[in-house]
């Protein structure tokens, strides 16, 4: 009896609000129409968009960042000109109504109290007005439509209502927006649902607007960084307020940055060519060198035991394009052989810096200076074990190894021993 009811109240209000549609139109201001960005390179792009009044003042905004992906909801809740924000559905959560253009609340005519509501959670940059558009249908103060803001009820409506414009302003920081139906009891009066539409958030995306004001319809962005994302939209200046469009995205396109082959070398010189397309971009090109002298890493046997290592010349830092070939062992001037596969390889011979009836070891030392903090890293093998470590790191032991196996860490800029 109680669906029934319910039925035919839902019935009378829908032919109710198409013949008020039909009778007294609803009159919506022209909208600024955003296009996708074309002709995107890595320090360009061209945007466009259709606006009402081209001869008002006009133009877009540009700023780094990225869209949040929309499910079905929350597309068809917010505004087409809303920041585009999730939701998070409570345990009864809110569904859409595609033919009547909005969402509404969960229904349950066998529960005598239950709460249904939906959330999201965003960060304003500037005190901001949150507008939407609701109704209820309950049995007077039985069943309540509120909004709440980061817990505390901000709004409340109860009773039987029409739609309903409300715009609620909201300072400055992040913040969680809830809305819900709330019944306390029984309804025996009304439909026992709330009902949302045309929600609009803005200022929700990090980092300040840059204006780009134009004459036409269309400009083409200039001075962009290669490789970044942004954000831009369409804004139009009406009694000295301004109108916004939607928030689209695009991402410039990248430097690219191919290996680096050494073509030639002499004992102190080295030619390396590297294939760069940085499209429309000017870049300067070069090496990356360390800083500083090197000498001497370890390595250890057994007593009786021969000792030796390999160290991959391709040893290298993220930081640096060439690594310095004259480490040798200062007490002996000993300099480490290049091998056929082009691999550093030393072996003591005999010579021995410690000797006790169990162990020897010999070094190899390397010093430089690192412009910024970088990886270090090198392949080894080595017939005994292999030490490694700098000052004020820890010590790090590799056991012998038929294979070559890899070594990496992260040092701090500055002087490394």
């Amino acid at each position: 009896m109680k669906q029934q009811r319910r039925f035919k109240k839902s019935l009378l209000r829908t032919w109710s609000t198409l013949l008020v549609g039909m009778l007294f139109p609803l009159s919506t201001q022209a909208q600024i129409v955003l296009h996708e960005a074309t002709d995107i390179t890595q320090t360009r792009a061209t945007l466009s968009a259709d606006f009402p009044d081209p001869s008002a003042p006009h133009g877009f905004q540009y700023k780094y960042g990225t869209l949040p992906e929309l499910d079905a909801f929350a597309a068809f809740l917010l505004t087409p000109t809303s920041d585009p924000v999730t939701f998070t559905q409570g345990t009864k959560g809110w569904r859409t109504v595609n033919s009547r253009g909005w969402i509404e609340s969960y229904y349950d005519d066998t529960s005598s109290s239950f709460t249904s509501d939906f959330s999201t959670t965003i960060t304003l940059t500037e005190t901001t007005p949150i507008t939407f558009e609701w109704k209820v249908s309950s049995q007077e103060n039985v069943g309540k439509l509120r909004f709440l803001v980061d817990g505390k009820v901000a709004l409340s409506i109860t009773g039987e209502t029409e739609f309903e414009t409300v715009s609620y302003n909201i300072a400055t920081g992040k913040h969680t927006l809830k809305w819900q139906y709330v019944r306390t009891a029984t309804e025996n009066v009304g439909d026992g649902i709330g009902q949302l539409r045309n929600l609009n958030i803005q200022n929700t995306t990090e980092g300040e607007w840059l204006d780009w004001p134009v004459t036409g319809a269309t400009t083409r962005l200039e001075n962009i960084y290669p490789s970044q994302d942004y954000l831009f939209r369409a804004y139009s200046v009406s009694d000295d307020k301004k109108e916004y469009s939607s928030i689209h995205q695009f991402r410039s396109l990248d430097i690219s940055l191919g290996t680096p082959r050494v073509v030639s070398k002499t004992q102190t010189t080295a030619t390396i060519e590297c294939d760069v397309d940085a499209g429309d971009a000017e870049v300067e090109v070069g090496l990356y060198k360390l800083k500083g002298e090197f000498f001497t890493t370890s390595s250890s046997s057994g007593a009786g035991g021969s000792n030796s290592f390999i160290i991959r010349r391709a040893a290298s830092l993220d930081a640096a394009s060439s690594f310095n070939e004259a480490f040798y062992d200062p007490e002996s001037q000993i300099k480490p052989e290049i091998n056929s596969d082009g691999y550093w390889s030393y072996s003591p011979a005999g010579r021995c810096v410690y000797n006790t009836n169990t162990s020897s070891y010999a070094s190899i030392t390397i010093k430089f200076t690192l412009e910024k903090a970088s990886a270090l890293s090198f392949d080894y093998k080595t017939t005994g074990g292999m030490l490694y470590y700098s000052e004020d790191y820890e010590i790090k032991n590799h056991k012998a190894s038929d294979t070559y196996k890899t070594v990496c860490r992260l040092l701090p800029a500055g002087l490394i021993p």
